[in-house]
């Protein structure tokens, strides 16, 4: 069977599941616990183990619902033991989630050797034949049962983020002002594990915990480094999610790839790519906003030192590109770059190889003297 046959209903399972983890995402982000995703997404296989365990029955239903079980009960211990371990979040998290998955590798192991419940494919979940499993209703086929269950998370995270808007920007951005208006801090504790274990339990089959870690981080950083809005924060983690699916869909389609291992690297290479180019917080706007703020200080640095020097009358010695070298201690390339950032300004010009003021930079370097600037 070519696992690329239902390639439409595999992008909108995939869609679902990024719109689903955008969503989550950020506001794991913006609470600085994204890798209790990762936790609760490896935690989960104990729940399934268990309930395997229990009614072996492969496609029963009974294994979701230990899965969610598994999963909060795994971030309540985390959040608990964080606790006990005065804010060390890292080291709960690397204490609770092995213990659950390793209990769960273990059961499956010694009840579940000869199904196609493994634990390598717990890992990498099942994308490419997500769609097989079809919902019907009254012998009609209504599209594949892995998106209608992630049509149904995506709208109760939209339905539950609209009910407790206001409580929810508190909670994210100050949750001690929440308690102290007596605003339910803790039931929003509670209920964003909730939605979060909802979003990987209800995707896990398809996306597995590795890309399900991918798109809960890489979109949500993409919308980190565009803006500091929770609502267009929000729209740009699902872009960027949706874009990370239908890039690697469409890699991994044209190139005979491994999709999830497509839709991961998508997702990263999105994230690098919104790291280094953002408009407002990007490394390169980063790199040229440090670059000019050295050139304005080197600039406003040589207008008073020239300025000085002009009123003192040795300016012929002391204001050559050599002398400004040598008494400022910079190099010729940053002061001919602060010369030209004065020169475009009409602040100071070259008069025979001396650097001189023009009657604006007079003002200019006596008003920079006494503390004030035009």
């Amino acid at each position: 069977m070519n696992p690329f046959s239902g390639l439409f209903e595999i992008t909108v399972i995939g869609a679902l599941c990024a719109i689903g983890c955008g969503l989550a995402g950020p506001i794991l982000l913006l609470r600085r616990r994204v890798l209790l995703g990762d936790a609760v997404s490896h935690s989960v296989l104990a729940g399934i183990a268990i309930a395997f365990w229990i009614h072996p029955v492969v496609h029963s239903p009974w294994l979701r619902l230990g899965a969610a079980l598994s999963g909060c009960c795994a971030a309540w211990a985390a959040t608990r033991l964080t606790g006990v371990l005065r804010g060390r979040a890292d080291a709960a998290l690397g204490l609770v989630f092995p213990l659950f998955f390793s209990l769960g590798a273990l059961i499956l192991s010694i009840k579940a050797s000869n199904t196609h419940l493994d634990v390598d494919q717990v890992l990498s979940g099942n994308l490419e034949c997500s769609w097989l499993e079809r919902f019907r209703f009254e012998g009609m086929d209504l599209g594949p049962k892995a998106a209608w269950n992630m049509l149904v998370i995506v709208l109760a995270l939209l339905m539950t983020g609209w009910i407790w808007w206001r409580d929810l920007q508190i909670y994210l951005f100050d949750p001690q002002q929440g308690l102290i208006l007596g605003r339910p801090m803790a039931f929003l504790e509670i209920l964003v594990v909730v939605a979060t274990t909802s979003v990987i339990v209800f995707s896990f089959d398809a996306m597995g915990p590795i890309l399900l870690v991918a798109l809960l981080a890489g979109p949500g950083i993409c919308g980190w480094f565009f803006t500091r809005q929770l609502v267009p924060f929000l729209l740009v983690s699902v872009i960027a999610g949706l874009l990370s699916v239908l890039t690697g869909v469409g890699l991994a389609g044209t190139m005979d790839l491994n999709l999830a291992g497509s839709i991961g690297l998508a997702a990263f290479a999105l994230a690098l790519g919104t790291l280094l180019l953002a408009p407002d917080h990007g490394v390169i706007f980063r790199v040229l906003q440090a670059k000019r703020a050295r050139i304005r200080f080197v600039a406003r640095l040589l207008v008073v030192h020239i300025r000085q020097h002009e009123i003192r009358g040795d300016h012929a010695r002391e204001n050559s590109l050599e002398g400004l070298c040598d008494h400022l201690n910079l190099s010729e390339k940053d002061v001919l770059a602060g010369a030209s950032w004065l020169h475009e300004r009409s602040l100071a010009d070259w008069q025979n190889q001396i650097l001189a003021s023009t009657a604006i930079g007079e003002l200019f370097a006596k008003s920079l003297a006494e503390g004030q600037e035009l």
